[in-house]
């Protein structure tokens, strides 16, 4: 598929304060399942569509036009992964919920009023620690009355009251701030919206949530990651420094942690071309 993580930007450090063995397991061992979860086949063939819906918007296209053409995109996309879907049915539910959703949101968002500023933009900085940190943006647009936002694309099954919650305490926000106003100096950002798309046993709901992050915020973020990326240099660097486990984040979203079988004591060995594969060195890990 054609999305792609960011190399080293917000998931990159989150990954690390999360767990720093899963941190370790990902990017320094370079292990990924063999196996892709749904949700991120799902998700990565969904941010394409809005990819095509926002592309068409920006031409000036009407509703009808962004329907058929994000329901084209998603469903060329998905057919692509078909196989790495572990059953059939697996498969046709996502296919399903999909066109749910981009339908769906034809009828919620028939009439936005956005000028389109950017789409899928790779982004760029280095901090003055002379780390680079680096992210890309779903969309960048401005409204009628020349405020800018950015809007970055959620889709999930999990409850709207539990996503909301964790967007309202995340410093994703502030990272994009932090990125966008670093390029564009003269384009200062009045809010991320994260555009929630959630679908669940056929019931569909949307909700675009405006997170407002202040300068103070940006410069306490990047202290804290210019910290961490330090962090991580001077531990990759050592090789007798461990990489401990943080047992409290085993199970996030109800889901086991993809690399709990190595953290249980499996032979690692045994699991390369079973479970996992180790990934090339030019080939890109990635952080979404």
């Amino acid at each position: 598929m054609g999305r792609r993580g960011s190399d080293s930007g917000y998931h990159f450090v989150q990954d690390y304060r999360k767990c720093k063995r899963y941190f370790y397991n990902k990017y320094v061992n370079r292990l990924v399942p063999l196996e892709k979860s749904p949700a991120l086949l799902f998700g990565g063939c969904m941010h394409l569509a809005m990819e095509t819906w926002y592309g068409m918007l920006g031409k000036g296209r009407p509703v009808h036009d962004r329907v058929r053409g994000a329901l084209e995109t998603f469903e060329n996309e998905i057919n692509k992964v078909r196989d790495q879907y572990v059953t059939e049915d697996m498969f046709l539910r996502d296919v399903q919920r999909g066109q749910d959703i981009l339908r769906q949101y034809g009828l919620q968002y028939a009439n936005e009023n956005w000028l389109v500023l950017g789409i899928e933009e790779d982004l760029e900085i280095t901090l003055s620690s002379g780390d680079v940190f680096t992210g890309r943006l779903d969309l960048a647009v401005k409204s009628g009355v020349g405020l800018n936002y950015i809007i970055d694309h959620k889709f999930t099954g999990w409850s709207m009251s539990n996503v909301i919650k964790t967007m309202q305490n995340s410093d994703q926000a502030t990272s994009y701030k932090m990125m966008w106003e670093q390029k564009y100096p003269d384009k200062p950002i009045n809010a991320v919206i994260f555009n929630i798309c959630r679908a669940y046993k056929g019931d569909v709901k949307f909700h675009q949530l405006p997170i407002a992050k202040m300068p103070q915020d940006v410069e306490e973020f990047k202290v804290g990651i210019q910290d961490d990326l330090s962090d991580i240099a001077t531990r990759i660097a050592d090789p007798d420094r461990p990489w401990p486990k943080n047992t409290d984040r085993c199970f996030d979203y109800n889901r086991p942690c993809e690399y709990l079988p190595l953290c249980q004591g499996v032979n690692f060995d045994g699991l390369i071309g079973v479970n996992y594969k180790i990934l090339e060195p030019d080939e890109l890990v990635s952080t979404e």
